[in-house]
């Protein structure tokens, strides 16, 4: 898994995201593998992530892309074909939320004197 630091040269607000990292569902819980090496015997249902919503100012793991049927191995996600459902817009706001984080994207007082989109 990788980490992402953010810090703001401005106001130094800090941000750590990380991950894209696999899961398999056991029953009705989905399962985050341990390692890399046991998520490469499959299955795999889909990708989570702890991600970042600059307009919620919330750090939360998230599912970020399941498959339609499973994986058989961790290699299989690099094939681009494959069907799956990508959801990358936060829970409760819905705007766009972000692992990796555009610049000046993190600043608290830069986000707040910003006009607001809609």
């Amino acid at each position: 898994m990788q980490t992402y630091s953010y810090s703001c040269s401005y106001c130094n607000y800090f941000i750590e995201t990380g991950g894209p990292w696999p899961y398999y569902k056991q029953k009705t819980e989905k399962v985050q593998y341990e390692n890399f090496i046991d998520a490469s015997s499959g299955p795999v249902h889909g990708l989570r992530a702890l991600i970042y919503c600059p307009v919620c100012d919330k750090r939360k793991e998230y599912d970020i892309v399941e498959y339609e049927k499973p994986l058989r191995s961790l290699n299989e996600i690099w094939l681009t074909i494959l069907p799956r459902k990508t959801k990358m817009v936060c829970y409760k706001c819905k705007t766009p939320v972000f692992l990796i984080l555009p610049p000046d994207s993190i600043c608290p007082l830069k986000l707040a004197m910003a006009p607001k989109v809609r």
